[in-house]
């Protein structure tokens, strides 16, 4: 179990991870680390939090929450945030679904792409910076655990879905 969650730690983010905790792992082994994928959020998510609590004392809450958004960018590498942008950009352009596919594959930024992480940028920011001024903190609100607990359903989701490159990439790793 540990060798997974360090697999999921170094596909998901990226921090260091010992090549002997994360590599070398049979094809089963990296799909069963698929249940760790929370407790990789939960981490990042923290670290991500702790930056903004960090520093809003000297920064004020607006740039606590923007260096907290970008943390947690840097952490992941924008895995999440390239993956916005490529589905954005293909299914909003309105072709064909082997034009879109091939759409996602394109390493430009398309304008459907780049509104999708404009938005959703902005909108973490937001909330990060409302929270931030009221104060909550995940540890004590009720919803607290919402972020982590929507994230478990998204990972049993990956070994049925679809991806932009068949049999290529990381993503061959992860799915049945």
């Amino acid at each position: 179990m540990i060798k997974s969650f360090f697999a999921a730690l170094s596909f998901i983010s990226r921090l260091p991870v010992p090549a002997r905790l994360s590599q070398d792992l049979e094809i089963e082994q990296y799909q069963r680390s698929i249940v760790t994928f929370p407790l990789v959020g939960l981490l990042l998510g923290a670290i991500a939090g702790a930056v903004a609590l960090l520093l809003q004392p000297w920064c004020g809450v607006p740039l606590a929450a923007l260096f907290g958004v970008l943390a947690l960018a840097l952490l992941t590498g924008g895995f999440h945030l390239d993956g916005l942008a490529d589905t954005c950009d293909g299914i909003f352009s309105a072709r064909t679904r082997d034009r879109m596919l091939e759409i996602m594959r394109d390493s430009r930024l398309g304008t459907h792409g780049g509104l999708a992480l404009i938005f959703v940028l902005v909108a973490k920011v937001l909330v990060v910076g409302e929270l931030l001024l009221r104060d909550i903190h995940p540890h004590r609100s009720p919803g607290g655990g919402l972020r982590r607990r929507s994230r478990d359903g998204g990972a049993a989701d990956v070994s049925s879905s679809l991806c932009a490159g068949k049999g290529a990439g990381q993503s061959v790793y992860w799915q049945n």
